[in-house]
């Protein structure tokens, strides 16, 4: 309850990732509302982004979708082309490229994973990029 006596409701997302000595655990609920109603009770809310780099989605699940789709192919490109797989900065630059492109879009994406330059990273875009690994991230 808050302070005017009414209960609070709380049907949002909860993502939870955790960087280690050579990598990184993700993990989120796999909930999906609409206001106060649950619409989805087991939707997948970690998705690849490419072999080793995973992203967790949060906000609209249309728009989140609609971002991985886009980012996976870009990033699927980009490998081919130069024949390496793809760093985990660049997958968060490609987040953080999107967003700031299609400001409309109510997604955000907390990118994880590994490369061989820079082993187990956790990056998260908000308003900007935080090109700073972080030893954990919550989003609730």
């Amino acid at each position: 309850m808050d302070h005017r006596g009414v209960t609070k409701i709380s049907t949002g997302t909860t993502i939870m990732a955790v960087e280690f000595d050579g990598g990184v655990v993700v993990g989120s609920d796999s909930r999906v509302s609409a206001g106060q109603s649950v619409v989805n009770c087991f939707f997948n809310k970690l998705e690849p982004l490419h072999d080793r780099i995973y992203c967790a989605l949060s906000g609209s699940a249309a728009d989140a979708q609609a971002m991985v789709d886009l980012i996976n192919y870009q990033l699927e490109l980009h490998s081919l082309e130069t024949e390496m797989p793809p760093r985990v900065l660049a997958a968060a630059t490609l987040v953080k490229g999107l967003s700031y492109k299609h400001p409309e879009l109510s997604a955000h994406l907390l990118v994880a994973g590994w490369d061989p330059q820079n082993g187990g990273q956790l990056l998260k875009y908000e308003t900007q990029l935080s090109g700073r690994p972080w030893p954990f991230i919550s989003l609730d």
